[in-house]
């Protein structure tokens, strides 16, 4: 099996055993857990929507690095301080606990 398809089972099955966790805990469970789940989906998709169009925007598609795409865009477009900035917030949030 793709090692991709295996990580998403993975964290749908985290993600179930967290919402049924919860389930017991919140006040009105049928009215604010789809609102929870609809509201942090729309969130992530605005900011991958926001981050892909600011991304293409900077540099053509097709000089996009697939390994590091923003520090590569900052440093086309002449912002190498940028490049360093971007570099260092990747890795504190990869690092994060």
């Amino acid at each position: 099996m793709n090692k991709c398809l295996e990580f998403i089972l993975f964290l749908l099955i985290i993600i179930t055993i967290y919402i049924y966790i919860i389930d017991k805990e919140v006040e009105n469970p049928k009215h604010n857990i789809p609102l929870g789940i609809m509201l942090a989906i729309s969130i992530c998709t605005t900011c991958f929507l926001g981050l892909s169009a600011v991304l293409s925007l900077i540099m053509p598609y097709y000089l996009i690095n697939v390994a590091t795409p923003f520090p590569i865009a900052f440093t086309y477009v002449n912002l190498s301080w940028a490049k360093y900035f971007i570099s260092f917030g990747i890795i504190m949030s990869i690092s994060a606990r």
